[in-house]
């Protein structure tokens, strides 16, 4: 929101707690804008979203994928770990995180230049 951004939110599969990739493309069916930029996944608890479902809907309405990784560390879906399975990735490591440090702190990962920082 600091950004810009305005979050729309979507439901979650009742049984995992992660974004609900049906319950998403229902959000974007109902309220189509040419405004809306990426999808973020809350991968929670140590388990990912379904990120084959928000990948094709990613794909399907050219959207960015930001993972939000910070309750997954060292989960993985279909062999990719968490923080690789988007175009970008943030994870905290605020103090109450599964991985933390003695105050705030974060990371961002992606492996597409396009998303790096002009050096």
């Amino acid at each position: 929101m600091r950004a810009g951004a305005r979050p729309i939110f979507a439901d979650v599969d009742p049984t995992n707690l992660n974004l609900d990739p049906e319950a998403a493309r229902a959000r974007i069916e109902q309220s189509p804008s040419p405004k809306l930029k990426a999808i973020m996944p809350v991968h929670l608890f140590g388990q990912c979203a379904d990120m084959t479902g928000l990948q094709t809907i990613a794909d399907e309405y050219k959207l960015v994928v930001v993972e939000d990784a910070a309750q997954a560390f060292g989960a993985a879906w279909r062999g990719k770990r968490a923080g690789s399975l988007g175009d970008i990735a943030a994870f905290s490591f605020y103090p109450t995180k599964n991985l933390s440090c003695y105050g705030d702190g974060g990371l961002v990962t992606t492996d597409d230049p396009a998303f790096w920082p002009s050096m």
